[in-house]
């Protein structure tokens, strides 16, 4: 807690500003007056922040900003707990694990998404908290525990887009796979069926009602746009334009994704709906309102636009996700909309990135390019060693390494320019790895040391 008093002392307070004019959220009129309406119709985003942050307008008011600090506090509680839990079951030693997880805990990234509203941190403890429970359910192998794991990744998939259905149903059939096969396996393994059948329910209802309403089968509708911005965008700009010219593109790849309606010619046509949310073209402050129904039709145009371009041009999407990527390993905390924040706690960052910048998930861009592999490939080695022990620990890394693995390649594929703020949800994954790789190099040098000593004495 020192460090956060400090941070309390250095002008560091929970960020809601961005709570009007944000894309990502519906605007708090209709949220406060038409919430089930809005969340109803809501194919910019998965359901699940907006009703969250609806509700808490509702029950709090002009409070809302510091019900969701008190909130995002407990939420970094749950996460120091969960990660000190998760380096546990790992086999971490107790004071290498309590340092290590009270050094991420205090990080400048962790200080900053935690006085940010946004669903980043939230969806960093769910999924750090999912680690947990998943290992509690191979363990234990009850129902209940499969119930809570099953609920959390389901908040997961409907908080945040970045976390597709096909990341859900790979997430179950690996646990399924992952279920030991000692005495009465197949009742182990059907205790995870109901808890997977409501996952999978709640998540295709969704689905369901946005094909219905929308047609599109997805949680959201902005895939074209976020690829158009991969690869539209850092088209040559002369090229671009004489290929709208000859109608291989359309005329809104000049314009992109996430822009005001009027900028797009000719401009989109659709019908007036009656629903606030789908109709109006600003927001009450002003700004673009990217809910409105005009935006499905222009996201689903750029991408079948960016195919063109990754078909005929493979090597320029390739080299626009090695950019992402390069993106990816710069630090969480220097996501832009955090600028003035990290601004304000500036004599902590001077003190975290010197020292800590070059370890993963803490400081600057570093050796990043180097650690974070050599991270990875440390838990692969754990995992290969274990693989013919069908008990909860592999199993526990294989889960931390597709979601790792996932995150970063998934989010340089469709996204640029917000990279690292994407690679924070798995941030505390990251940092719990290499405290594994830490703790089996000291036994390793502890277990040679005594060796070493008896061939020097002879």
């Amino acid at each position: 807690m020192g460090v956060r008093a400090l941070a309390y002392a250095l002008g560091l307070r929970f960020d809601a500003s961005q709570a009007a004019a944000f894309w990502h959220f519906i605007e708090p009129e209709l949220l406060r007056e038409r919430l089930v309406e809005s969340v109803f119709y809501l194919h910019a985003q998965p359901p699940l922040f907006n009703l969250w942050l609806g509700v808490y307008y509702k029950l709090f008011g002009d409070a809302m900003p510091l019900a969701f600090a008190a909130t995002y506090v407990a939420l970094g509680a749950v996460l120091c707990v969960q990660m000190n839990v998760l380096a546990r079951e790992l086999g971490v030693s107790r004071w290498l694990r309590v340092i290590g997880v009270a050094v991420f805990c205090t990080s400048p990234a962790v200080l900053l998404y935690e006085n940010f509203l946004l669903y980043s941190y939230p969806v960093a403890v769910l999924l750090t908290w999912s680690a947990v429970r998943f290992h509690r359910a191979l363990t234990s192998g009850r129902e209940r525990d499969w119930l809570v794991f099953s609920v959390i990744i389901t908040a997961i998939v409907l908080m945040r887009a970045l976390y597709h259905p096909l990341w859900l149903a790979v997430v179950l059939i690996g646990a399924a796979v992952a279920v030991p096969r000692k005495g009465g396996s197949h009742t182990r393994v059907g205790l995870l069926a109901r808890p997977a059948l409501l996952a999978v329910l709640l998540v295709g209802a969704v689905l369901a009602k946005n094909q219905l309403v929308f047609g599109h089968a997805t949680l959201s509708s902005f895939s074209g746009m976020n690829l158009s911005r991969v690869v539209l965008d850092r088209m040559d700009e002369q090229e671009r334009d004489a290929w709208v010219k000859q109608g291989v593109l359309s005329s809104w790849a000049s314009t992109g994704g996430f822009q005001y309606l009027w900028e797009y010619a000719p401009a989109p046509r659709v019908a007036p709906t009656t629903v606030p949310l789908l109709d109006r073209t600003y927001k009450a402050d002003g700004s673009v309102n990217l809910h409105h129904r005009a935006y499905v039709v222009i996201s689903d145009q750029l991408w079948r636009d960016s195919l063109v371009v990754i078909r005929e041009r493979p090597s320029l999407y390739l080299r626009s996700v090695w950019e992402n990527v390069k993106q990816t390993l710069h630090a969480a905390s220097t996501y832009e909309p955090l600028t003035e924040a990290r601004e304000r706690i500036g004599p902590i960052v001077r003190v975290y990135e010197p020292m800590l910048g070059w370890i993963p998930a803490l400081g600057a861009m570093g050796i990043w390019p180097v650690l974070l592999p050599l991270v990875l490939l440390a838990g692969g080695a754990d995992l290969w060693r274990g693989r013919r022990a069908r008990d909860a620990p592999p199993a526990l890394i294989a889960y931390l390494l597709f979601n790792i693995v996932y995150v970063i390649s998934v989010g340089a594929l469709m996204e640029r320019s917000e990279n690292q703020r994407f690679r924070f949800d798995v941030d505390p994954m990251i940092w719990v790895l290499m405290l594994v790789a830490l703790d089996r190099l000291s036994r390793r040098r502890r277990q040679g040391a005594p060796a070493a000593a008896r061939v020097s004495s002879s």
